[in-house]
């Protein structure tokens, strides 16, 4: 994410088209469920970002160190067995939730699951809305959120 333009605009790829390039129905399924979800709760359209990623809205953030960049507010990206879901808080403060989420893998930022189905979407949705309103209070100062 060093340059922001090239991390958000390097491709002119259309949803319907990158959907449809998924080759499994059950991911072309579940990826319209999370756009149609994400969109709803960030109240921003999707955009494809670089590498098959799908992002909504876009913030600036920059720490401590002075390292400063443009990230989307939430993403995800459909992979080969799993999908990438990124949220942008410490996973410490999920911890009811996760609980609750159902089957799936963490890193750091990021959330991996098998297939919708595997989780609970309604839990999910409280995820997603954490992960946003960390980010618009902790990047308040570089935003006009």
């Amino acid at each position: 994410m060093d340059n922001p333009k090239e991390f958000m605009d390097n491709t002119s790829e259309t949803i319907d088209d990158f959907i449809i390039s998924l080759a499994d129905p059950q991911v072309q399924k579940d990826t319209k469920t999370l756009i149609i979800l994400l969109e709803k709760i960030s109240g921003f359209p999707p955009k494809i970002v670089a590498k098959g990623m799908i992002g909504f809205g876009t913030y600036t953030y920059k720490y401590a160190s002075g390292h400063q960049g443009v990230s989307f507010l939430v993403g995800f990206a459909p992979r080969k067995n799993k999908f990438s879901l990124y949220l942008n808080t410490g996973h410490a403060a999920f911890t009811d939730e996760l609980s609750k989420l159902g089957k799936y893998k963490s890193g750091k930022g990021c959330l991996y699951i098998s297939k919708l189905s595997d989780i609970n979407q309604d839990v999910l949705e409280i995820l997603v809305r954490k992960s946003i309103d960390f980010i618009k209070t902790t990047y308040a100062p570089y935003n006009n959120f």
